[in-house]
């Protein structure tokens, strides 16, 4: 979509205590046409610190999401900008996955209240994989505070039923039980500074978060508050990083209007900034996911409903239980789904024009393509990977034997339909030609007559005509015949008897011989079935193996980031050797300094060759001193270009992990999908 669409509003006003969160029904429709893998990406603060302007450059654009230059609240309730891999190729975004952006209205407005923020804040966390929150400045004290929602937060938010909960109470809840939920944190300074430095020692910006959600000394109840706020932050976030950008104009009046200036209008070293900041997010992006299950839109819209309604209704949003509560929706359609193709690939009887054709159900095709029909649209709707084998297995057995039962009722259906249309033309045609028969005058007519009869009989029937002809005989076809007959000549009436019951013998033996062939048929579509599932188990066991080895690659991947973390660790120990050899350096220039002023008391003493001597001495002593710091700065610069490289070699591992990771995934479902459409 081109433009961002409202996904979340509150209907009234805050103060109303009956006011309602609706979910936009176009909104969810644009969601749902996504499939997954799905990034969602939402951005949270306090008001007017510039979150829209933020979200509109990760969408690659500079307007889409409203940005105000008043102290209004421009953003009201959460606001969606879908981006499909489409338009993020056009756009020169990484097309890794589809993404949502979500822009959420601001925190702490003057026109809402804690209560509003918390649930406008909940909706944010729980429907996103990344979370950045946005603030102004430094982290000190007033933007800890600031955050101090996210304690309510976590007794907003609930992973499932406890049997001690009490109605009315609210339950106790342990953060950490959270953090699988929590989606990751990136903290976002705006307008930051100053240099990044801690007790004068350079630091990175996620140390410097770090160090700034270190609880703090003291037991009275302020710094207690703060602390519980800092606990909470690491208990909930456990991926969290940082990252600071610089005021992005000088003018202040551009400040007011950064949607509308041009990007030379920007401080190049703030457009670096920001291009640095996009590649982070959509590096570190993960799939929404939940109980270790990608996410489609269509159950992410169904999970926003859920939260929607318990938040409504004045409870907790229940996880675990919106999650049941989805998935048991979405296999209920995918039956229903299932039903309808199977019903579609039937039809009716008075569609087709031969009521034996292979159409129809008790035929060698009819009841496998339906079951095929009903299972493609089953798996197609229903959250699979979310669904136990044993439970899936049972849907699919479900199905199929819905396509069989559908199938008996339609060719039961053909059968009555052939038989009534039968019966009725065999009523007139025995009318019609009875009449002829009253009027012949001998055997070549009432023979005449009879093939009339039959010919007109073979064109209204439906279906092979020679398996009609019993209808002919039930209304005394024969027997007219034969009496007829018997009027010209009793030889010729016991001759059609006879060529009569050679007939109906005949059709009686075609009869049994069809009917051992569908049985046979039946016996053969069996064992193929019987086969198929054999396959079906195969490709489990086969996907089992698949999520072993991608673990493998993320048990690769963490060591990685290991090396990486001791080569930042020898780059500290290096800084430190360097400052050392610096304060050496500092002494030993001022035991020159002292040296040179006890050569000037005592010159007057000593002879000029001493005096000589004694600064050639201290100069050869600062040659040494001077190379010890050259040796220092070759070190430190030998550090930062092995850095360099190791981010490089684990940035390409990464990427060759994910593309082989994708490959994976891509040929388990080519091979799923393949098996599927079999059974």
């Amino acid at each position: 979509m081109d433009t961002p669409i409202l996904l979340v509003n509150l209907q009234g006003k805050v103060s109303d205590p009956k006011s309602q969160f609706i979910v936009n029904e176009e909104a969810i429709k644009v969601l749902e046409g996504l499939e997954a893998p799905i990034g969602v990406i939402s951005v949270a603060g306090l008001y007017r610190t510039g979150k829209s302007f933020i979200l509109n450059q990760l969408a690659g654009r500079t307007e889409g999401f409203d940005i105000g230059a008043s102290i209004q609240p421009q953003t009201q309730g959460i606001w969606m900008w879908a981006l499909d891999r489409e338009t993020l190729r056009r756009r020169r975004l990484p097309d890794a996955m589809n993404i949502v952006l979500l822009d959420t209205e601001g925190l702490g407005s003057f026109t809402k209240t804690e209560t509003h923020d918390v649930k406008i804040f909940s909706l944010g966390v729980l429907l996103s994989s990344y979370l950045i929150y946005n603030s102004l400045g430094t982290i000190d004290d007033t933007a800890v505070e600031n955050m101090s929602l996210i304690v309510n937060l976590t007794r907003s938010i609930r992973e499932k039923v406890s049997e001690t909960d009490r109605p009315g109470i609210a339950p106790k809840v342990d953060p950490t039980s959270l953090r699988a939920f929590f989606p990751r944190f990136l903290w976002l300074l705006r307008d930051f500074a100053l240099d990044l430095q801690i007790d004068g020692r350079a630091v990175t910006e996620d140390e410097y978060l770090e160090h700034a959600l270190k609880p703090l000394d003291g037991t009275d109840a302020e710094i207690v508050s703060k602390n519980k706020v800092r606990e909470t932050i690491r208990a909930v976030f456990h991926q969290r990083s940082c990252f600071t950008l610089k005021r992005p104009v000088d003018d202040e009046d551009d400040l007011q209007e950064l949607g509308s200036l041009k990007p030379s209008q920007f401080r190049k070293d703030y457009l670096d900034e920001v291009d640095k900041l996009i590649k982070l997010v959509y590096r570190n992006v993960a799939p929404k996911t939940l109980y270790n299950t990608p996410l489609s839109g269509a159950v992410i819209a169904s999970l926003a409903r859920q939260y929607v309604t318990a938040i409504n209704g004045g409870t907790v949003p229940v996880i675990a239980s919106a999650w049941e509560s989805v998935l048991a929706q979405k296999t209920d359609a995918a039956l229903d789904a299932a039903r309808a193709a199977v019903d579609a690939e039937l039809g009716s009887p008075d569609q087709f024009e031969d009521p034996l054709d292979d159409v129809l159900a008790g035929s060698e095709a009819a009841g496998p393509r339906a079951t095929a029909a009903g299972i493609g649209a089953f798996v197609r709707r229903a959250v699979l990977a979310a669904l136990p084998p044993a439970t899936l297995e049972s849907h699919l057995r479900a199905v199929t034997a819905q396509a069989a039962d559908r199938a008996a009722e339609v060719a039961k259906a053909v059968q009555d339909e052939t038989v009534r249309i039968a019966a009725e033309a065999a009523a007139r045609v025995a009318r019609d030609v009875q009449t002829e028969v009253n009027a012949a005058a001998g055997v070549d007519e009432i023979r005449a007559a009879a093939e009339r009869g039959e010919a007109a009989f073979r064109e209204a029937v439906r279906g092979d005509p020679d398996a009609a002809m019993g209808a002919l005989h039930g209304v005394g076809w024969t027997g007219m015949l034969l009496a007829g007959a018997a009027q010209v000549v009793a030889a010729e009436a016991a001759r059609i008897g006879r060529e009569a019951e050679e007939r109906h013998r005949a059709e009686m033996d075609r009869a049994q011989h069809e009917h051992q062939v569908l049985k046979d048929l039946y016996d053969s579509v069996d064992k193929e079935w019987q086969k198929e599932q054999a396959n079906a188990k195969a490709l489990r066991e086969e996907a089992t193996d698949l999520r072993y080895e991608i673990m493998g690659h993320k048990k690769t991947i963490q060591s990685l980031e290991s090396d990486l973390a001791a080569l930042n660790e020898a780059k500290s120990d290096l800084g430190r050797q360097l400052d050392s050899g610096r304060s050496e350096r500092e002494r030993e220039r001022a035991e020159r300094e002292e040296a040179e002023r006890r050569i000037q008391e005592e010159a007057a003493q000593a002879a000029e060759e001493e005096r000589n001597d004694m600064l050639q001495e201290l100069d050869d002593r600062q040659e040494r001193i001077d190379a010890l710091s050259n040796e220092l700065d070759a070190a430190y610069r030998m550090v930062e270009t092995a850095k360099e490289e190791a981010e490089k070699a684990l940035e390409d591992e990464r990427a060759k992990v994910k593309k082989e990771i994708e490959a994976m995934k891509a040929k388990a479902e080519e091979d799923a999908g393949c098996h599927c459409i079999i059974m």
